[in-house]
């Protein structure tokens, strides 16, 4: 069963959008009076304000890596690394280039 989810494919797709819910996820839980659209546009108009949340998600990438790294899943591993990777490349982004 396992051979089937160790893909490269899974790992980037897990790796990208895990950190993009999380930081929703805790955006939502420190800005509570907001509503999810408005901060969808909220985080289009200060991206510097979104990206310390960004961060905090980025971190939840560590529990599939473990998970994957229990279950001898390296492909998968390596995936989580690439979707790691691209969300690192959007932080350092929008710090050194974003308004």
């Amino acid at each position: 069963m396992t051979q089937k989810l160790d893909k490269l494919v899974y790992g980037i797709l897990i790796g990208i959008i895990l950190p993009l819910i999380g930081s929703f996820i805790f955006f939502g839980i420190k800005n509570s009076s907001f509503i999810w659209s408005s901060m969808l546009k909220l985080a289009q108009e200060y991206p510097s304000l979104y990206i310390s949340y960004l961060k905090l998600g980025a971190i939840l990438n560590l529990i599939p890596f473990f998970i994957f790294n229990n279950y001898y899943m390296q492909k998968a591993q390596r995936g989580i690394i690439f979707g790691t990777l691209f969300w690192v490349g959007v932080i350092i982004y929008f710090i050194y280039f974003g308004k």
